[in-house]
């Protein structure tokens, strides 16, 4: 069976699995009277929709040796409430680099690549999976797959864990398809990312994973950002694992779930991680990452002394991860910013600045994180 024929993959299978019945053969499929386990889905529920904005930003270089240097950077970020309820921040992040994209992908998410020298040969690569509700090859929509096993979900979660070899066509179904497995909603997907992007894209049908790269679409594409050259990122978190096991049965993703990122756990300073109605509060993101000299005159030092830099930024709210009138419900939302900044360099590196007029400063509270606008003298 050769998947590019123009015509719908149900209505095939059902045609083809008439005819091997009349001729006294089997054929696994999904006809109307065979089951098809539902795709666990969690009702979206009310939400807090924060948003942010990059309104300051500082990168300074110091040197630790002779052989190596440490970037400096300070982040100020605007988070603002949005909603007429009580909000909780989940996470906040950011990302500096030399160039920040957004593309589109079955997934989402983010890969931060450190060198644009890396490719090619394409050194560095992550991936993920996960279940789409469906999704169109070659003008065909696909809704429903076969797996082996009917243990669900750890079939499913095998499946999705497990390293495997890739088709380029799809194969027919086993002969014991009916007594060996189980029809599901969604299509299991791995996609690949390197320096250069989604370089490879795998779907389950089958039995057997099928490269599909640059031949699927989707009727409701998730953002997917890719950081090239990256300077530095961190995200700060005030929560800990907010839905629990968070599997693809239990509960939805919280966040981007950034590859390669760099996490600091700020729940336990007094950090205040909620926010009121329409609040807006000043976050402060600072850190330092070590590199060595030849890696940053390689890559890096242009980034700065050219004076602009691309900024990503994001931050995740929920309002409740309890079951609201007996149901549990997705409650969780991310917003993002991505923006260019123009920097000057000063005295102590390289300053973009939106927030401060003549003679304020930033004051730190005691959790490290929140920050207020201050005037010299009061």
């Amino acid at each position: 069976m050769y998947w590019r024929e123009p015509m719908d993959f149900k209505l095939k299978l059902v045609a083809v699995a008439v005819l091997a019945l009349l001729a006294g053969t089997a054929f696994a499929a999904p006809m109307l009277m065979v089951d098809i386990q539902s795709l666990p889905r969690i009702i979206e529920g009310p939400k807090a929709y924060f948003e942010i904005d990059v309104v300051y930003a500082e990168f300074s270089v110091i040197e630790q040796n002779p052989s190596e240097l440490l970037v400096g950077y300070t982040i100020i970020t605007n988070i603002t409430n949005c909603s007429d309820r009580d909000g909780h921040l989940y996470e906040t992040g950011f990302v500096a680099a030399q160039h920040i994209e957004q593309r589109d992908s079955a997934l989402g998410g983010m890969y931060i690549n450190r060198n644009l020298n890396d490719y090619p040969p394409y050194n560095r690569a992550s991936s993920r999976g996960g279940v789409v509700e469906g999704l169109y090859l070659a003008g065909d929509w696909i809704g429903e797959t076969w797996i082996p096993g009917t243990d669900y979900p750890s079939n499913l979660i095998t499946i999705l864990n497990a390293d495997h070899t890739v088709l380029s066509d799809v194969s027919p179904l086993p002969p014991d398809a009916t007594d060996t497995g189980m029809w599901i909603e969604g299509v299991p997907i791995a996609e690949y990312y390197d320096g250069s992007g989604l370089f490879a894209t795998h779907i389950y049908l089958n039995g057997s994973w099928v490269d599909v790269t640059e031949q699927i679409r989707y009727r409701t594409p998730q953002p997917f950002f890719l950081a090239y050259n990256t300077l530095s990122n961190l995200i700060l978190t005030p929560s800990v694992s907010v839905y629990g096991a968070n599997t693809i049965t239990t509960a939805p993703i919280m966040g981007w779930q950034l590859g390669g990122a760099t996490y600091t756990y700020i729940g336990g300073r007094g950090f205040d991680r909620t926010w009121l109605p329409y609040q807006s509060r000043l976050v402060r993101i600072n850190g330092t990452e070590s590199m060595s000299r030849d890696d940053f005159n390689t890559r890096l030092a242009g980034v700065l002394e050219y004076g602009v830099v691309d900024i990503y930024g994001f931050v995740t709210s929920y309002i409740t991860t309890e079951p609201i009138n007996g149901t549990l419900t997705n409650t969780a939302h991310t917003a993002t910013v991505i923006k260019t900044l123009t920097l000057q360099q000063t005295s102590k590196g390289y300053l973009y600045d939106a927030a401060l007029l003549t003679g304020q400063y930033f004051q730190v509270c005691p959790d490290g994180v929140d920050v207020y606008i201050k005037q010299a003298g009061e």
